[in-house]
């Protein structure tokens, strides 16, 4: 073989291998499935509120629109019950039609005078939502009288509303008045009378080195102790003073058991506790403690 022959065998096996890998090439990339584009997060959206109105229109032409299903019907014509009961809504049947007697459940429902009678008054005391009456039967002057009985009916709903709404503003601003007026009170009795466990009670003892507040405390009064009259005026008058921010002495009391000394304390103190004075009992093994205690109390009012 010479070699040309040589030369175009080579050519044309390497044609052959080029066309080859083209082929391969191009079913490959038309195996390639293509990427799929990524959908954008949807953002959760509240659902809108379902409308619940309902809108007809009756044998007149007069459109009307209820805001939800009406719940109290009142039916004048025998077909109306009937057509009620079938559709299973006859438990909203508040009133009937005289002549409305069928189904016999019909019969439980009150009756109002219906046909060339009709009786508005008695309808309108239903208080019905929805009214079912033949053309035949109604006249203008019913229709009117309707009209202003559904007017009448607003505008009571509204009075009563604002006489609600009246009554609730008044009481709470009656509240906040007798919460101001506490408050006053309280702020203007601070320095004579303390605030915390200082306003509410008027007896303490000490506790563990606090001073704790005496809940109940013994209810004797000045004008149930007889005898030693003379000696308590004295206590008294220096209680007074002391309360007063003039000059006052130290009392020590004695004399034999039994006598009223501790009596007299506890009277004078439930007497002027109003005016701000307060006692605190002092046990005869607490006294280092308890005068600590009671002098870093008088910082407060």
């Amino acid at each position: 073989m010479n070699a040309k022959k040589i030369l175009a065998l080579a050519l044309a096996a390497l044609m052959l291998l080029s066309l080859a890998a083209c082929g391969q090439s191009a079913d490959s990339t038309a195996t390639e499935a293509p990427a799929e584009p990524t959908e954008a997060p949807v953002e959760a959206t509240e659902a809108p509120a379902e409308d619940t109105s309902v809108t007809v229109t009756d044998m007149t032409g007069r459109e009307i629109t209820l805001d939800a299903p009406a719940e109290r019907v009142v039916a004048l014509t025998a077909s109306d019950c009937e057509i009620l009961y079938a559709l299973g809504a006859g438990d909203l049947l508040v009133g009937r039609g005289e002549y409305c007697d069928y189904p016999a459940e019909v019969l439980d429902v009150p009756s109002v005078q219906s046909g060339y009678d009709t009786n508005i008054e008695q309808i309108i005391a239903l208080e019905p939502q929805v009214l079912l009456m033949s053309t035949m039967a109604q006249t203008e002057e019913q229709v009117q009288q309707l009209e202003a009985a559904e007017r009448q009916a607003n505008e009571n709903r509204d009075a009563a509303n604002m006489a609600d709404e009246y009554s609730r503003l008044s009481s709470e601003l009656e509240a906040a008045k007798t919460q101001a007026q506490g408050f006053g009170q309280r702020m203007q009795e601070a320095g004579k009378k303390g605030y915390g466990m200082f306003a509410k009670h008027h007896v303490f003892t000490v506790e563990n080195g606090r001073l704790v507040p005496v809940k109940y405390p013994d209810p004797q009064r000045l004008s149930e102790l007889p005898g030693y009259e003379g000696e308590r005026e004295k206590v008294i008058a220096n209680t007074k003073a002391l309360l007063a921010g003039m000059p006052a002495n130290n009392v020590l009391l004695y004399g034999d058991a039994g006598t009223g000394k501790s009596s007299a304390v506890k009277a004078i103190s439930n007497e002027f506790a109003p005016d701000g004075l307060r006692l605190v009992e002092v046990k005869k093994n607490g006294r280092s403690a308890s005068s600590a205690r009671i002098k870093s109390s008088q910082r407060a009012p």
